[in-house]
């Protein structure tokens, strides 16, 4: 039996200088790793076992026994020395491979069923050595994060001054004659297209990258290019079912759509003013928003917009709608008529902004005190357990201005325990200080009760 035994150990030791011989390099390799990592440790503890079961059998079980602890002293014997050919087998392998400068020994044996994965998980499939020489050298590593923006410059009127990264505006493009108030990019300036964003990034990409939102006033005839296109709203409608509506529309249509509501002589009307529509932009038709807004006879205007569902499902965002954005502030501006009182809804309440008389057009600066307003909105709508992961990529993104950081910083970790009341109290100091005012209402009824 021990004849066999040494005899399998000999057989062993014999592979690699076989493969050798033979000249197959990657059968080397294989046996090799075989050999260090399964047959040697596997023959360690058999030795290891043999020595043990014969020194119990030498001091206990055949203490008695002078042929019985000659016996188990003899076996003792062998597997200290299955040890020493052991050890031996191990290093006489290894200078071998390091005197032949044989890489890859350290790679895991991949099993078949993982081959598909390449080289994850340590597994890969290698015909030679050189295949997986070749591998690692054709390696690419990641380029390196885009220089995030400065805050930008902004301009009397308050929209803020085209950057080199060509951020666009934001409005409707349908028309020629269209004013864009919507597009600023102090907020958050866009860098280079062929430096995009991280995409996991997705608050900052539907507050400042592709998903932004754009509201314009467009020139045109005195009937709206898209009137009864996206939804129709009868004419005198009571508010709840004009509102829930617009509700439904905002849950379900891929478009914008706008409204504008007032009464004449007691009577309501509900009229459309949409000129151009897409899921991140709506253009206003400037010629009826300015005949309703100075009509004399005409009181208690509301201007209404959807906000689509659709323009945060596009990002994986889980939110309870979307409030107004920067676009829809400056819009507010441009119209410049106050006796207009602006609205957004989405698909669950009924966001209301307002700005003081005095504060058309913004002043230098606004633009990212609206675009915080911005953010602390549309974090009060955003589901509790994914803002925190949401906000850390939104400071970290290079769509977001630097100038963001000291204000959304400090809230990464907390921003998920606050109630979505609270999110929205947390801008009462911007609002103020852009003298721009938002309130939100979940209820259509206690909205048209207020109307």
């Amino acid at each position: 039996m021990n004849y066999r035994f040494l005899s399998l150990l000999l057989l062993a030791a014999s592979l690699p200088q076989l493969a050798l011989a033979q000249g197959i390099q990657s059968y080397i390799v294989t046996a090799t790793q075989f050999l260090n990592n399964a047959v040697l440790p596997a023959l360690f503890a058999v030795a290891f076992l043999v020595f043990l079961v014969n020194l119990t059998r030498y001091f206990i079980l055949q203490g008695a026994s002078d042929e019985g602890r000659e016996k188990a002293k003899r076996n003792a014997l062998w597997g200290i020395l299955a040890f020493v050919l052991l050890i031996s087998l191990w290093t006489i392998t290894s200078l071998l491979l390091q005197g032949l400068n044989i890489t890859g020994t350290n790679d895991a044996i991949c099993p078949d069923y993982l081959t598909s994965f390449g080289n994850s998980g340590g597994c890969s499939e290698r015909a030679d050595v050189s295949t997986s020489r070749e591998s690692f050298s054709e390696t690419t590593f990641p380029a390196p994060t885009p220089t995030r923006p400065a805050p930008a410059q902004t301009s009397p009127s308050g929209g803020a001054t085209r950057s080199d990264s060509g951020a666009s505006s934001g409005g409707s493009s349908a028309n020629a004659n269209s004013s864009n108030s919507g597009g600023s990019t102090s907020g958050g300036a866009r860098v280079s297209d062929d430096v995009p964003p991280p995409p996991e990034a997705h608050l900052a990409e539907l507050i400042f990258g592709d998903g932004r939102d754009g509201a314009s006033l467009v020139n045109n005839d005195i009937v709206a290019a898209a009137q009864n296109s996206t939804l129709n709203i009868a004419q005198a409608a009571a508010c709840t079912d004009a509102v829930l509506q617009l509700q439904n529309y905002a849950k379900n249509a891929p478009n914008q759509a706008a409204y504008v509501y007032h009464e004449n002589d007691a009577t309501s009307n509900w009229l459309e003013v949409t000129d151009s529509t897409s899921r991140d932009s709506v253009g206003i038709d400037r010629t009826l928003i300015t005949n309703i807004g100075t009509n004399g006879s005409n009181s208690n205007i509301h201007l209404f917009h959807t906000h689509p569902a659709a323009r945060t499902d596009a990002f994986t965002l889980d939110m309870n709608g979307h409030g107004p954005t920067r676009a829809d502030f400056n819009l507010m501006c441009n119209i410049g008529i106050e006796r207009i009182t602006h609205h957004v809804v989405d698909s669950h309440g009924i966001w209301t902004y307002q700005a003081q008389a005095d504060t058309c057009p913004y002043p230098d600066g606004a633009q990212t005190n609206l675009g915080k307003i911005e953010t602390y909105l549309a974090l009060s709508v955003l589901r509790s357990g994914q803002r925190s992961d949401e906000l850390d990529e939104y400071v970290a993104s290079p769509l977001t201005n630097t100038a963001y950081d000291s204000e959304f910083g400090p809230l990464v970790d907390t921003v998920g325990s606050y109630q979505p009341d609270a999110l929205r109290n947390l801008s009462t100091d911007v609002q103020t200080a852009t003298k721009t005012f938002v309130t939100y209402e979940d209820s259509i009824n206690v909205f048209c009760n207020s109307l």
